[in-house]
């Protein structure tokens, strides 16, 4: 993934977050860490949209969580039904 964002260079990623897990295994969304390791493996330009979280009850890391972990002004964290006006 990090040669395809380098690659690409896009302007927006747009991730499912929240760290949603089965009662086994890895993590099937991202995790904050691999939220800010998208954002860190961009351009400096590139917005990164974290979505998804604090949808499902699956979902054990939120929002709050992800504001915690970072202050990247990049990482978007919309509400739900937030419009973001991205050109």
């Amino acid at each position: 993934m990090d040669n395809a964002l380098r690659e690409h260079a896009p302007g927006v990623v747009v991730v499912n977050a929240g760290g949603a897990r089965f009662n086994v295994g890895d993590p099937i969304t991202m995790t904050p860490a691999d939220v800010i390791a998208t954002a860190d493996a961009t351009p400096e330009e590139t917005l990164v949209v974290a979505v998804h979280m604090d949808a499902i009850n699956h979902c054990v890391d939120t929002r709050a969580d992800l504001r915690a972990a970072t202050s990247e002004p990049r990482i978007l964290i919309p509400l739900d039904g937030e419009a973001l006006g991205l050109n």
